[in-house]
């Protein structure tokens, strides 16, 4: 199992691995902030003038 999830920025579609423990991160291309929430089988992250993303656990 990896030690990371890949999702893409909703603010400027850049590729993201975030660590599957982080409960805050910042994009690497833009700076977006993000709020990670996890729960039900799945990872939900908010931020950035209110983009939102979710990626279904695994």
């Amino acid at each position: 199992m990896a030690d990371f999830v890949s999702l893409t920025c909703p603010a400027c579609n850049g590729k993201l691995q975030i660590g599957k423990d982080l409960e805050r991160f910042a994009c690497g291309y833009c700076g977006t902030e993000f709020v990670v929430n996890r729960g039900g089988g799945s990872l939900t992250f908010a931020g950035g003038g209110g983009a939102e993303a979710r990626r279904k656990g695994s």
